[in-house]
């Protein structure tokens, strides 16, 4: 089974729990509920599946981040220096 075929995984390492603005511990309930419910819709498929997906747009290029909210990008330089492998 090829990697892009197993179910995506979520790691936290990278989250960012000093900045208020994305810390879901400062979102509504609401917020929160809609969150993890997409979250988990996306655990149960894999990677390939989410790439060749049809309808939702999921977005698999590299990220200008001076076109966001955030131009300097993450805050965590570690996160910012993680490799780009999106090739299906």
């Amino acid at each position: 089974m090829n990697d892009k075929d197993e179910n995506i995984k979520f790691s936290f390492e990278y989250y960012d729990i000093e900045t208020d603005k994305y810390c879901i511990s400062c979102w509504s309930k609401k917020q929160i509920k809609e969150a993890l419910k997409r979250l988990k819709e996306i655990n149960a498929k894999s990677f390939n599946e989410l790439h060749c997906r049809q309808g939702r747009v999921l977005h698999f290029g590299e990220v200008d981040w001076k076109q966001t909210a955030e131009p300097n990008g993450f805050p965590d330089k570690r996160a910012r220096a993680l490799p780009l492998d999106c090739t299906p």
